[in-house]
């Protein structure tokens, strides 16, 4: 059975297509805070990871990991995330979404740059439609798997 681990602290807003998501027999984890999806990462391996750009930093985790001059005040939290696992994420043949509400070039470069594949990056809006976001999903987890160590093509 497949995994996912979805990190996004607006789980009202993705609750349809988690749901729909399950009824076609995926197990889908959700994780609101960067603490959360860090704890699960050390717990499963998944199929796929899929993360918002913008996710809010707790206050344990701005005395942690997750200074919020690299975090909140840029709203860089999920790029700082995917920094920080895409390495071990990459090696288990984990594959990366981002998904985010912002529509931002800079911030698409910055993640491709980091080993995303162009492909990967997708705004809430390209994905309101809850059939074609899992039809995205579906399509992201039989891509073939990251190589060790390397970097996907961007």
């Amino acid at each position: 059975m497949q995994r996912i681990l979805w990190v996004d602290n607006d789980q009202a807003y993705i609750w349809p297509q988690v749901v729909m998501l399950q009824q076609r027999g995926l197990v889908v984890d959700l994780a609101e805070t960067v603490t959360e999806a860090e704890e699960m990462l050390a717990q499963y391996t998944y199929d796929l990871l899929i993360l918002d750009v913008m996710i809010p930093v707790t206050e344990s985790e701005e005395r942690g990991a997750y200074p919020p001059e690299l975090t909140e005040e840029t709203h860089n939290t999920g790029l700082v995330f995917f920094k920080r696992h895409v390495g071990a994420l990459n090696k288990v043949g984990t594959r990366i979404v981002i998904l985010t509400v912002r529509i931002d070039d800079a911030i698409r470069r910055h993640f491709v740059s980091e080993g995303l594949d162009k492909d990967d990056f997708k705004t809430k809006l390209d994905m309101r439609y809850t059939p074609d976001f899992v039809t995205f999903v579906f399509n992201a987890l039989a891509k073939p798997r990251p190589r060790e160590g390397g970097v996907r093509n961007a």
